[in-house]
């Protein structure tokens, strides 16, 4: 992700108009200084200049965009007084919508203007341009933008004076706007815009000052305008938070420690003990820390101290440990190692610029950190699981479950048949899937194998005894479904586990399946091992069938690496005398006998080794007539050019010839391969279609396999205790923060779900589970129920595992209980929603979050703004400061100006929703703390 050069170049340039505080020649010191604040919202340049040129001083400094100072002498009996004019004409667009960049400028200038100046008084005055409305639409008009421009600013609204006038007439009328109403009926009236017309700014309505227990807030919609602009940055420090969890968990994972290395490999100990350490100073840097952007400093901080040597470690480990670097290779296959290791834990985010500058700037409005509160409550679950977790067993053992758990194969195409191709490693799986997919794409090596012109990342031919395959791939054949499976005898004994768990979890989802049993055919003529071992396996997912009359039909057996038809005939030869000598396990010779039942009948499949598919005589043949016109060209004299280049042609003719022949025959014959085993496979299904044979399928381990499962169900409980604890926070952080449902609706469902009876997962309600959770649910599901009989149940979570899940719901029950019912009897009207609020809204809140009060009513009461402190909900208490007390204040019910005007009601309606949902906050957050 390429982070941009800057987040807040709108704030950059509006914090960059300089609006000039000014100083007067005439008054004197001590006196009142009088202050006229303009609000032009006419669009018309005219006025704005008329006002430029009345000025008694013109300053090139004292204009900005969107407005410009000017200074008037008023005659005061025997002394002049100067008064100052803030004239701003850009709050309105031509749409007649509210430019809220100007109005943000307005506002914070205005705010600033009040804390920082003394001995002044100011007057408002508003100029619209009268519509073409009706009486009532035009007030409406007014009332609307008055809200919205000084909207916050103060307990009872002051007087205002209000000028109008119609397009292209010089007629300019005034009245005055009070608390109760627009006074059209004393409405006077001027014709021009002189000296005269600022005397009478000057004497009509008194001048005021703001009192210290005005609120002096920048307004809600400024507010909505910088959270909406946070919440951009946020956005992506919440996407590089999600990146650097997928790091550190695929760090955990990785195959390092499988046997124990840490003991006596130092690059794996230092390795380890690193990635803990970065995993604790994270956790506490998200736990502790309140402010985003302070996160994202010290977690680069943490992150350049530890990353370099971090990887330096990985890059040792990865030269040495052959199983780690195929891991590697398979999970990011697009990548060199080196690039792979280099792209992890970079997060990118970084306030850069002038960023952090304006970023401080805005703390100062409030803005809240609620959005990225779910993602940061599950980070910081993993990171305390991960941490606690870390010592007390292998860090790559729960990833070894959850290979079990993480959904595979989630769309099965049940219309096409499954071939599963099943094997012991290197029998040359791998090469089959690839002659299927491609033909062209082989070739022979020099060493006499087969390999691939180009690789396909999906199909990896094994170099090695382990196997490269470490999930099942699909492959899409014609009419078929080919499965390419991990090899039957990996050397890890908890990789068999996994893999033999997948493939029967796969085989058994599927309609139509047919098992194609590869055979290293050389190598059974002198050791029948690989073969019982490959029954066993195929025994284990079939369990007892009636083999006689079900697997018929079912196995199709691959003999691969033939030499010769010579080879064939050997292991025909020596099935019964030496293949099945002393097998005594009956479902073994069971599959043999089937598998002989099929040679008879001609329904198996050889692939010779690679060099029999060249056309060898011929070859040779050529090769020495090449050689032997290469030998007369060099004993030809150069002076016989004629010679010569006959020589030459005949030499490059029978190039192409010799090339032709390779490529031509062997290609065909490739062909032939998958032309003939897409055929065996197509007669199995119709042979079992005309039978109408139906098989049951059943889990077995072998006693090594199973004690290794049960290693693995020893982390399954772990496992449950964290989903159970991100179903929590999840919740938790959707009820407390989500603005998505109304109170009402999340009341309800808390409701639904306090009444439950939770003894197991599958008791929550899906609809407030994740998809991703949901899903890792589903799958534990399907695990538990094909390993049933060798389960221990003692690894399910049990009633007393949820009872922290309960006390959750419960506090939230309680705090919602305490707004709810006031809510719901709530009128649509303004005025009876401030009536049912006030007695409740009038006390000192004490907030749990950072949530400014400038989120709610218009013209609040507020002395000081607060940065509060954060909370956090994971199931055990973290550090939870203490709140702070800030008092809250509804519309001032003297307003009735704006009482019953339709848009002044919705926003207000906002308002109280946001401070019930604050109320809640608080008392969740204040029972949480009293409950630890």
């Amino acid at each position: 992700m390429e982070q941009k050069d800057e987040f807040f170049e709108e704030f950059i340039q509006i914090y960059n108009i300089n609006i000039p505080i000014p100083k007067s020649t005439v008054t004197k010191e001590n006196d009142i200084q009088k202050i006229l604040f303009y609000i032009d919202l006419t669009n018309d340049k005219t006025y704005s200049i008329i006002f430029s040129k009345l000025s008694t001083q013109e300053c090139i400094d004292r204009h900005w965009q969107g407005g410009f100072l000017s200074e008037f002498l008023i005659n005061n009996g025997e002394n002049k007084q100067s008064i100052f004019c803030y004239y701003f004409n850009k709050l309105i667009e031509q749409d007649e919508q509210i430019n809220i960049q100007q109005l943000f400028r307005f506002r914070i200038f205005l705010q600033d203007f009040i804390s920082t100046q003394q001995n002044y008084q100011i007057k408002f005055v508003f100029h619209f341009r009268q519509q073409q409305l009706i009486q009532n639409d035009f007030e409406d008009y007014i009332k609307k933008f008055v809200y919205l421009i000084l909207e916050g600013s103060f307990d009872t609204l002051f007087d205002i004076i209000c000028v109008y006038n119609k397009q292209d007439v010089q007629k300019i009328n005034y009245c005055k706007i009070s608390y109760k109403k627009i006074h059209f009926k004393k409405t006077k009236y001027c014709y021009t815009i002189d000296s005269k017309f600022i005397d009478t700014l000057d004497s009509f309505l008194n001048y005021f000052q703001f009192q210290k227990n005005d609120p002096n807030i920048i307004g809600y919609i400024c507010q909505k305008y910088v959270q909406d602009k946070v919440n951009v940055v946020l956005k992506v420090f919440e996407k590089e938070l999600i990146q650097l969890q997928k790091d550190i968990s695929l760090m955990i994972e990785f195959p390092v420690n499988l046997n124990n290395e840490i003991e006596k490999n130092q690059n794996v100990k230092q390795y380890l003990e690193s990635l803990k350490t970065i995993i604790g100073e994270i956790y506490l840097i998200l736990k502790d820390i309140h402010e985003f952007d302070e996160k994202a400093k010290q977690i680069h901080i943490v992150l350049n101290k530890h990353r370099n040597q971090l990887i330096e470690y990985l890059s040792e480990i990865f030269n040495e440990n052959s199983e780690f670097k195929r891991y590697i290779q398979l999970i990011d296959k697009d990548k060199s190692p080196a690039d792979f290791f280099k792209q992890l834990l970079q997060f990118k985010f970084e306030l850069v610029g002038s960023d952090n500058e304006i970023l401080q700037k805005l703390k100062k409005y409030n803005y809240n950190q609620d959005s990225i509160n779910a993602i940061l409550g599950r980070v910081i679950i993993d990171t305390n699981f991960w941490f606690k977790q870390f010592n007390q067993y292998l860090p790559q053992s729960l990833a070894y479950l959850k290979r079990i758990i993480i959904p595979q194969n989630q769309n099965i195409n049940q219309d096409k048949p499954h071939v599963f191709v099943l094997g012991m490693t290197k029998v040359g799986k791998s090469t089959l899937l690839n002659i299927l997919k491609n033909p062209e794409n082989i070739i022979v090596k020099q060493d006499k194998t087969f390999y691939v012109k180009e690789k396909d990342n999906n199909i990896v031919i094994s170099d090695s005894n382990n196997s490269e395959t470490f999930v099942l791939q699909n492959l899409e054949i014609d009419k078929f479904i080919f499965v390419d499976s991990p090899g039957l005898r990996d050397t890890s004994v908890i990789n068999r586990v996994i893999n033999h768990y997948n493939i029967f979890n796969y085989i058994n989802k599927v309609r139509q399946k047919i098992l194609l049993l590869m055979i290293d055919g050389e190598y059974l003529i002198t050791n029948k091992n690989d073969l019982i071992d490959s029954i066993e396996v195929i025994k284990l997912i079939l369990g007892k069938q009636n083999y006689d009359n079900c697997l018929e039909n079912l196995i199709l057996p691959v003999f691969t690496k033939i030499k010769n038809d010579t080879t064939m005939e050997k292991i025909i030869n020596k099935w019964q005398s030496d293949t099945m000598k002393d097998i005594q396990d009956q479902c073994q010779l069971n599959i043999l006998n089937l598998i002989k039942k099929a040679i008879d009948q001609g329904n198996y499949f050889k692939i010779y080794i690679a060099e029999n598919y060249e056309i060898e005589s011929q070859k040779k043949q050529l090769d020495t007539e090449i050689n032997t016109l290469k030998d007369k060209l060099v004993e030809l004299d150069e002076e016989n050019l004629e010679e010569v280049k006959a020589l030459k042609v005949q030499i490059k003719l029978k190039k192409e010839e010799l090339s032709n022949l390779q490529k031509g025959n062997f290609l065909q014959k490739i062909k032939q391969i998958k032309d003939d085993l897409l055929k065996k496979c197509e007669k199995i299904l119709e042979a079992r279609q005309q039978n109408g044979q139906s098989l049951n399928f059943k889990f077995n381990l072998t006693p090594e396999l199973k004690d290794s499962l049960k290693k693995l169900l020893l982390h399954r409980k772990k496992f449950y205790q964290h989903i159970l604890n991100i179903i929590q926070s999840d919740f938790i952080a959707k009820m407390l923060y989500d603005d998505t449902k109304s109170i009402n609706d999340k009341y309800e469902q808390i409701r639904d779900i306090y009444f439950m009876q939770l003894n197991k997962l599958s008791d929550i309600p899906q609809n407030i589970i994740t998809q991703d959770i949901q899903q890792y649910m589903e799958q534990l599901d399907t695990f538990n129920k094909i390993i049933s009989q060798l389960d221990d149940k003692n690894q399910y979570l049990q009633q007393d595992d949820f009872k922290q899940f309960k006390i959750q719901i419960q506090l939230l029950e309680s705090a919602f209980r305490q707004v709810v019912p006031s809510y719901i009897l709530m009128k649509n009207d303004v005025y009876d929603l401030y009536q049912q609020t006030k007695q409740k809204a009038m006390v000192a809140i004490p907030l749990a979050l950072a949530v400014s009060a400038v989120y709610f009513p218009i013209f609040l009461k507020s002395g000081t703004n607060y940065i509060f402190t954060n909370h956090l909900f994971v199931s055990e208490p973290l550090v939870l400061a203490a709140a702070i007390s800030f008092p809250i204040f509804l519309i001032s019910e003297t307003n009735d100006i704006f009482t019953n005007h339709l848009f002044v009601s919705e926003i207000e309606k906002e308002k109280i929703e946001k401070i019930n949902q604050l109320q809640i906050q608080q008392e969740f957050w204040i029972n949480f703390e009293k409950s630890k």
